[in-house]
């Protein structure tokens, strides 16, 4: 099955941090592996219906095992820096596919993935506690972000990144030229344009083009129409 894979992500390390990475994958429907050096985390993400392989990961032999060069990212949720460190460097070496490395809070480690080649660093344990500080003082935002963010709520309000392709009915179309609040239930939050600039709440007569990233919110059914409108080509 692991020979099978293509554009799916490596999960290096099955602890409290890759365990969250791969339900949240999971969740999505995206393909991964999850790789840990321990027999019994390995055993515990088989039996949750998860591809696992007990080997380490900081091995090039593992990454190539687990398919490192068909690879979309990699999560790199090991437990030392130094481990982490070395993951990115060889996955770096063996596929310059974006990674995801996980770092503790300290500049100095961040640094380096980053210089490494890591796409983002995440400090889980800043997080968290910025998280529980947010949900003292602005309990309504932590709320609506989990509201769709995650499915604990059992809603189908969702926050989606959609890419434009060339040749799509939406190029060169305005916002309001595409009735999306109207026909489809969608909401415009921003778009990221091929030049990196980020633009909040785009106004209606902001136009389309290819390359965009659109982030937009609205229902799962709402948000596949959406997403078929600006990726298939126009016939």
């Amino acid at each position: 099955m692991i020979d099978q894979l293509k554009d799916h992500f490596i999960i290096c390390g099955y602890g409290r941090v890759g365990h969250g990475a791969a339900e949240e994958l999971r969740r999505a429907g995206a393909p991964f592996v999850v790789v840990d050096n321990s027999p019994e985390r390995a055993e515990r993400a088989t039996l949750s219906g998860m591809l696992a392989v007990a080997a380490d990961a900081t091995r090039d032999e593992t990454l190539r095992q687990v398919g490192i060069d068909r690879a979309r990212g990699l999560v790199a949720a090991l437990a030392t820096d130094a481990d982490n460190l070395f993951v990115l460097l060889s996955a770096k070496g063996l596929n310059p596919a974006s990674t995801w490395p996980r770092a503790p809070p300290r500049k100095a480690p961040r640094k380096k993935m980053r210089r490494a080649g890591a796409n983002s660093v995440f400090a889980p344990y800043t997080l968290t506690g910025h998280r529980l500080a947010q949900a003292l003082l602005r309990p309504h935002v932590v709320q609506f972000l989990d509201f769709t963010t995650t499915s604990d709520f059992g809603t189908d309000i969702a926050i989606e990144q959609i890419t434009v392709a060339g040749g799509t009915a939406a190029v060169s179309k305005t916002i309001k030229e595409m009735h999306l609040g109207r026909d489809l239930s969608v909401m415009v939050m921003a778009i990221r344009k091929n030049d990196g600039q980020m633009s909040f709440n785009p106004p209606a007569d902001t136009a389309i083009q290819a390359g965009d990233c659109l982030i937009v919110m609205g229902r799962h059914e709402g948000l596949r129409t959406l997403e078929a409108l600006v990726t298939l080509p126009h016939r």
